[in-house]
């Protein structure tokens, strides 16, 4: 059965945004997105991002054999693409996975290292 996850996520760095910034992160938002999209069991990836406020709302639909399942492998996949583009995320797998999950590559410089904290998940069947 297909479902439908959908993730809003504000992506933070401690130097910000500014300036040249916003090619920056919509370069990141791509590089993940697009990493999304390439995984195993993925439908379609639609996404809404806003690139003043650096936010971004991900739909992934996916096959799954229910709606916990789909959701776990969403978090999967898009925790992997985060850490694939160097980037780190907050609220995205348990507190004991999030700890010892880390950046696959060091693609940013400390203080310009991209932070994905998770504010919203839902999960809906597909008819």
């Amino acid at each position: 059965m297909a479902h439908r996850v959908a993730f809003e996520f504000k992506v933070s760095r401690r130097i910000g945004w500014d300036e040249d910034g916003a090619e920056e992160l919509r370069d990141h938002f791509k590089a993940v997105c697009n990493e999304v999209a390439l995984s195993t069991g993925v439908r379609m990836v639609n996404v809404r991002a806003d690139l003043i406020s650096a936010a971004l709302w991900m739909e992934i639909d996916l096959e799954g054999d229910s709606a916990f399942a789909c959701e776990a492998h969403a978090r999967e996949l898009v925790g992997s693409a985060i850490r694939e583009a160097g980037a780190a995320h907050i609220g995205l797998l348990s507190d004991a996975d999030e700890a010892r999950v880390r950046p696959v590559r060091n693609a940013w410089h400390g203080l310009r290292t991209p932070q994905w904290t998770q504010y919203r998940a839902e999960v809906s069947a597909l008819g």
